[in-house]
């Protein structure tokens, strides 16, 4: 169990916060022997203390290891480049489409440019419905270690496609910069837990006689996990876990026995939606909920919306400034939802490596 901190440890950051708050932001704060001293602590515990305040975003540590308000690094950052490194642009989903357009406001609002890095190999995709091919690790250490090859020095940071494999990222060498993984670097990301509550009491308020949680895919780290999570939070209601073929040929038995589906990713859910649709005409009790929470489907399917686009321009500040945001929640909407254009006009291109 965790270590409460003392009274001096509470004052010492009540203090260190103050002095990060008003000091000039162009000098690092004192070093860590002579803040021990002034605040009669153990140098280790004043260095836990500042990085717990850098996680935050409080105050930021420079490459040298030295604390600094956290306006220096919005200064020494100003202006430089994000890279983002992840699937080819022919492969982006809804989802990236929308993360993407924030990224790139952030780096707007940055004075910066974004640079888009492509892994050939990450992820394969004929049709939209299609199970993705996702790339060994074998392939993806290769497909990496090209790529950082030839990575653009002088960037403020890196951000990953989430289908990269999360040790690889963190094992990776970069020439400069801080790095993250999209929607699996906490605490940024989605609240899938809040998700999984929202379907629940939205099944429990419309008495299905059954659940079924579509399997669109295996590989996915993040489509697995909603799965865990939706099974975990619908446990009373003990669902049945089908694949999507399956879904799709047994879709008009099972609904017209007052079975629900609840599908993961949007596409699959749009395909089995259209199915659905053509023998079964209550728009009102429509028996599908999409959970990934894209702009892609509108009335009458039931379905989370995640901001991704807020997603995004998070991400982006975490890895520019330090700043981290809260998971972000969804909400439960049913009407139509006009998402962003394919490829944003506001999206800034340098480079794309291949």
């Amino acid at each position: 169990m965790p270590r409460k901190p003392t009274l001096l440890a509470r004052k010492a950051r009540e203090r260190l916060t103050n002095m990060a708050a008003t000091a000039d932001s162009k000098k690092s704060l004192p070093s860590l022997a002579v803040l021990s001293g002034e605040l009669d602590l153990h140098a280790s515990t004043i260095f836990r203390i500042l990085r717990d305040m850098a996680v935050e975003g409080s105050v930021w540590q420079s490459p040298s290891g030295r604390f600094y308000p956290t306006a220096a690094r919005a200064q020494q950052v100003r202006g430089k480049p994000l890279c983002f490194i992840g699937r080819e642009m022919s492969h982006w989903s809804r989802l990236y489409q929308e993360i993407l357009s924030g990224v790139s406001e952030a780096c707007s609002a940055n004075a910066g440019s974004l640079i888009l890095c492509s892994a050939p190999s990450l992820l394969r995709q004929g049709d939209s419905v299609e199970p993705p091919r996702f790339a060994s690790r074998e392939t993806q250490r290769r497909e990496l270690d090209a790529i950082l090859e030839n990575a653009p020095h002088g960037c403020c940071g890196f951000l990953f496609d989430h289908v990269w494999d999360s040790d690889l990222v963190q094992e990776a060498a970069f020439p400069s910069g801080a790095k993250l993984q999209l929607l699996r670097t906490a605490p940024v990301g989605i609240d899938q837990k809040h998700g999984a509550r929202l379907v629940r009491g939205l099944i429990e308020r419309n008495g299905y006689s059954g659940v079924v949680v579509v399997v669109p895919f295996r590989g996915d780290a993040l489509i697995d996990q909603v799965i865990e999570f939706l099974i975990d939070e619908l446990s009373e209601q003990k669902p049945i876990l089908m694949s999507f073929p399956d879904a799709m040929r047994q879709s008009k038995k099972l609904s017209s026995k007052g079975f629900v589906f609840v599908c993961p990713e949007d596409n699959a859910a749009h395909a089995l939606a259209k199915n659905i649709a053509s023998f079964h005409r209550d728009r009102e009790h429509f028996p599908l909920i999409a959970t990934q929470g894209t702009g892609i489907l509108s009335a009458p399917i039931r379905r989370l919306r995640y901001d991704f686009r807020r997603l995004g321009r998070s991400a982006a500040a975490a890895v520019i400034n330090g700043s981290f945001s809260p998971l972000l929640k969804p909400s439960l909407v049913s009407a139509s939802q006009q998402g962003p254009t394919l490829l944003p006009a506001t999206l800034q291109v340098l480079h794309e490596y291949t």
